[in-house]
């Protein structure tokens, strides 16, 4: 279900349910995010927490779980999950979150100096063509993050606006 919403939001997912294979991908494979639980058999999330950053030190992590972050014994206080997701997940918050957590890391100013309140505004008053002059003006401001632009004009062409507002929101929200 999670890679579904995932794959949905337009990001390429490499889902893995043995922790050990998961940690194990981090030291030979090229991720922009990384989401897992909190306990699984084997490697735990702060097993592969700890393993992320010290094989790709600004790689987000983000933590999903139905109890509060409870770290194990004599873990680093330095070492920390760039987001908690609590358990049940909404389809708008992790997207939210994945996207921010993703553009964070690879274009701050992107996130910073976007206005997601003007895009949310569009959305909620149905205007089209302020989508539309909002998405050009990305375009010419950030190429580079052709992948979350791609996925808001897509949402545009079906006319889901509901979707943009939130993702807007959300993104906003974390900025």
């Amino acid at each position: 279900l999670l890679s579904e919403q995932l794959e949905n939001i337009c990001l390429a997912v490499y889902a893995e349910t043995d922790s050990e294979i998961a940690a194990n991908a981090l030291e030979r494979e090229v991720f922009d995010l990384v989401i897992t639980d909190q306990m699984m058999p084997g490697i735990d999330g702060w097993g592969i927490l700890e393993r992320a950053r010290r094989f790709v030190p600004h790689l987000p992590v983000v933590l999903i779980s139905s109890i509060s972050p409870c770290p194990p014994d004599r873990f680093p206080q330095e070492i920390k999950f760039d987001a908690t997701l609590k358990k049940p997940l909404c389809p708008d918050e992790i997207q939210g979150v994945a996207w921010h957590q993703i553009l964070k890391t690879k274009s701050s100013e992107f996130l910073k100096e976007t206005d997601w309140k003007q895009l949310a505004d569009f959305a909620d008053e149905g205007d089209i063509s302020g989508i539309e002059d909002w998405l050009r003006e990305a375009w010419q401001k950030q190429p580079a993050n052709q992948q979350i632009l791609t996925y808001i004009e897509a949402l545009s062409h079906e006319l889901n606006l509901a979707m943009i507002k939130k993702l807007a929101e959300a993104i906003g929200d974390h900025a």
